[in-house]
Protein backbone atom coordinates (compact mmCIF):
# COMPACT_ATOMS: atom_id res chain seq x y z
CA UNK A 1 0.00 0.00 0.00
CA UNK A 2 1.34 3.68 -1.12
CA UNK A 3 1.23 6.36 1.40
CA UNK A 4 -1.25 8.49 -0.28
CA UNK A 5 -3.61 5.24 -0.24
CA UNK A 6 -2.79 4.60 3.30
CA UNK A 7 -3.26 8.66 4.25
CA UNK A 8 -7.15 8.15 2.84
CA UNK A 9 -7.74 5.74 4.33
CA UNK A 10 -6.74 6.85 7.79
CA UNK A 11 -8.80 9.69 6.75
CA UNK A 12 -11.76 8.08 6.04
CA UNK A 13 -11.85 6.01 9.24
CA UNK A 14 -11.52 9.06 11.35
CA UNK A 15 -13.40 11.49 9.97
CA UNK A 16 -10.29 13.57 9.66
CA UNK A 17 -8.98 15.12 6.42
CA UNK A 18 -5.91 13.94 4.52
CA UNK A 19 -3.92 16.77 5.72
CA UNK A 20 -4.54 15.90 9.45
CA UNK A 21 -3.92 11.83 8.61
CA UNK A 22 -0.77 12.66 7.31
CA UNK A 23 0.03 15.06 9.67
CA UNK A 24 -0.68 11.98 12.08
CA UNK A 25 1.35 9.74 10.40
CA UNK A 26 4.42 12.08 10.02
CA UNK A 27 4.33 12.24 13.65
CA UNK A 28 4.01 8.60 14.75
CA UNK A 29 6.93 7.99 12.70
CA UNK A 30 9.29 11.08 14.36
CA UNK A 31 8.46 9.40 17.79
CA UNK A 32 8.72 5.89 16.66
CA UNK A 33 12.55 7.00 15.75
CA UNK A 34 13.47 8.96 17.98
CA UNK A 35 12.28 6.28 20.71
CA UNK A 36 14.76 3.89 18.36
CA UNK A 37 17.69 6.42 18.34
CA UNK A 38 17.09 6.26 22.12
CA UNK A 39 17.56 2.75 22.35
CA UNK A 40 13.79 2.24 23.49
CA UNK A 41 11.41 -0.28 22.15
CA UNK A 42 7.94 0.56 20.93
CA UNK A 43 5.07 -0.79 21.54
CA UNK A 44 2.01 -0.88 19.36
CA UNK A 45 -1.07 -2.97 20.81
CA UNK A 46 -2.18 -5.60 17.57
CA UNK A 47 0.24 -4.66 15.63
CA UNK A 48 3.46 -5.03 16.75
CA UNK A 49 7.09 -3.89 18.57
CA UNK A 50 9.60 -1.87 17.41
CA UNK A 51 13.16 -2.47 18.55
CA UNK A 52 16.50 -1.05 18.23
CA UNK A 53 18.93 -3.65 17.95
CA UNK A 54 22.71 -4.05 17.40
CA UNK A 55 23.97 -6.03 13.80
CA UNK A 56 27.61 -6.83 14.77
CA UNK A 57 30.59 -6.45 12.30
CA UNK A 58 30.86 -9.21 10.03
CA UNK A 59 32.44 -10.89 6.98
CA UNK A 60 30.64 -11.32 4.08
CA UNK A 61 32.02 -12.37 0.35
CA UNK A 62 31.12 -10.39 -2.67
CA UNK A 63 28.38 -11.64 -5.08
CA UNK A 64 30.54 -10.97 -8.38
CA UNK A 65 34.18 -11.45 -7.35
CA UNK A 66 33.64 -13.72 -4.41
CA UNK A 67 36.00 -11.04 -2.67
CA UNK A 68 35.50 -10.65 1.41
CA UNK A 69 33.73 -7.69 2.45
CA UNK A 70 33.76 -5.98 5.93
CA UNK A 71 30.06 -4.76 7.35
CA UNK A 72 31.00 -2.98 10.50
CA UNK A 73 28.01 -3.30 13.38
CA UNK A 74 25.27 -0.94 13.30
CA UNK A 75 22.46 -0.18 15.06
CA UNK A 76 19.28 -1.87 12.70
CA UNK A 77 15.56 -1.33 13.60
CA UNK A 78 13.84 -4.70 13.71
CA UNK A 79 10.01 -5.35 14.19
CA UNK A 80 8.43 -8.15 15.73
CA UNK A 81 4.33 -8.61 14.80
CA UNK A 82 2.12 -9.25 17.90
CA UNK A 83 -0.23 -12.32 17.94
CA UNK A 84 -3.58 -10.68 16.40
CA UNK A 85 -1.51 -9.60 13.41
CA UNK A 86 0.10 -13.26 12.70
CA UNK A 87 -3.10 -14.74 13.12
CA UNK A 88 -4.85 -12.14 10.93
CA UNK A 89 -2.08 -12.90 8.34
CA UNK A 90 -2.64 -16.65 8.82
CA UNK A 91 -6.18 -16.38 8.10
CA UNK A 92 -7.85 -15.59 3.84
CA UNK A 93 -8.32 -11.93 3.48
CA UNK A 94 -11.68 -11.10 1.62
CA UNK A 95 -12.50 -14.51 -0.18
CA UNK A 96 -10.92 -17.29 -1.13
CA UNK A 97 -10.22 -17.00 -4.66
CA UNK A 98 -7.14 -14.97 -4.06
CA UNK A 99 -5.18 -17.58 -5.46
CA UNK A 100 -6.67 -18.20 -8.39
CA UNK A 101 -6.57 -14.50 -9.46
CA UNK A 102 -3.28 -14.56 -8.82
CA UNK A 103 -2.55 -17.38 -10.62
CA UNK A 104 -4.74 -16.62 -13.56
CA UNK A 105 -2.87 -12.91 -13.58
CA UNK A 106 0.10 -14.53 -13.76
CA UNK A 107 -0.45 -17.22 -16.83
CA UNK A 108 -2.38 -14.15 -18.70
CA UNK A 109 0.74 -12.47 -18.41
CA UNK A 110 2.78 -15.35 -19.67
CA UNK A 111 0.56 -15.04 -22.72
CA UNK A 112 1.06 -11.63 -23.58
CA UNK A 113 4.79 -12.17 -23.21
CA UNK A 114 5.15 -15.46 -25.21
CA UNK A 115 2.16 -15.70 -27.36
CA UNK A 116 2.70 -12.54 -29.43
CA UNK A 117 0.99 -9.92 -27.30
CA UNK A 118 -2.73 -9.15 -26.58
CA UNK A 119 -5.93 -10.01 -28.62
CA UNK A 120 -6.37 -6.51 -31.17
CA UNK A 121 -9.42 -5.02 -30.86
CA UNK A 122 -9.96 -5.32 -27.09
CA UNK A 123 -11.80 -2.70 -24.40
CA UNK A 124 -12.52 -1.89 -21.08
CA UNK A 125 -15.89 -1.60 -21.90
CA UNK A 126 -15.85 -5.31 -23.02
CA UNK A 127 -17.48 -8.55 -21.00
CA UNK A 128 -15.03 -11.06 -19.26
CA UNK A 129 -16.53 -13.45 -21.00
CA UNK A 130 -15.82 -11.72 -24.65
CA UNK A 131 -12.49 -11.28 -23.52
CA UNK A 132 -12.23 -14.64 -22.67
CA UNK A 133 -13.60 -15.51 -25.85
CA UNK A 134 -11.43 -13.30 -28.01
CA UNK A 135 -7.78 -14.30 -25.94
CA UNK A 136 -9.04 -18.66 -26.76
CA UNK A 137 -9.26 -17.29 -30.29
CA UNK A 138 -6.09 -15.42 -30.65
CA UNK A 139 -4.05 -17.63 -28.50
CA UNK A 140 -5.02 -21.22 -29.71
CA UNK A 141 -3.76 -24.06 -27.66
CA UNK A 142 -1.62 -21.96 -25.48
CA UNK A 143 -5.01 -20.63 -24.36
CA UNK A 144 -5.89 -24.22 -23.77
CA UNK A 145 -2.49 -24.90 -22.08
CA UNK A 146 -3.27 -22.11 -19.68
CA UNK A 147 -6.69 -23.49 -18.65
CA UNK A 148 -4.88 -27.21 -18.06
CA UNK A 149 -2.10 -25.07 -16.02
CA UNK A 150 -4.83 -23.48 -14.14
CA UNK A 151 -5.78 -26.24 -13.35
CA UNK A 152 -3.34 -28.54 -12.03
CA UNK A 153 -2.19 -25.75 -10.07
CA UNK A 154 -5.89 -25.18 -8.32
CA UNK A 155 -7.66 -28.48 -8.88
CA UNK A 156 -10.10 -27.60 -6.39
CA UNK A 157 -10.85 -24.04 -9.22
CA UNK A 158 -10.71 -26.14 -12.04
CA UNK A 159 -14.07 -26.01 -13.13
CA UNK A 160 -14.10 -22.40 -12.92
CA UNK A 161 -10.42 -21.47 -15.05
CA UNK A 162 -11.54 -20.02 -18.34
CA UNK A 163 -13.91 -17.86 -15.64
CA UNK A 164 -10.48 -16.83 -13.85
CA UNK A 165 -8.41 -16.50 -16.77
CA UNK A 166 -11.25 -14.33 -18.75
CA UNK A 167 -11.48 -11.75 -16.35
CA UNK A 168 -7.80 -11.32 -15.69
CA UNK A 169 -7.32 -10.62 -19.06
CA UNK A 170 -10.07 -8.36 -18.62
CA UNK A 171 -8.25 -6.45 -15.93
CA UNK A 172 -4.98 -6.88 -17.36
CA UNK A 173 -5.16 -6.46 -20.85
CA UNK A 174 -8.36 -3.85 -21.19
CA UNK A 175 -7.41 -1.61 -18.15
CA UNK A 176 -4.63 -0.64 -19.69
CA UNK A 177 -5.84 0.38 -22.56
CA UNK A 178 -8.17 2.39 -21.42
Amino acid sequence: MKLATLVAKIAERTGTSKRQARAMLDVLSEQVTEALQAQESVRLPGLGTFKASWRAERTIRGVRNARKIHVPGAWVARFKGAAELKRALAEPAGDDHTEARRVARTLVSDLTLYGGGPPLGLSAEMAPEEVQRRCAVHYGSLWADALGSFGRRLPDEAARSGEFLGAAAHELLCARRS
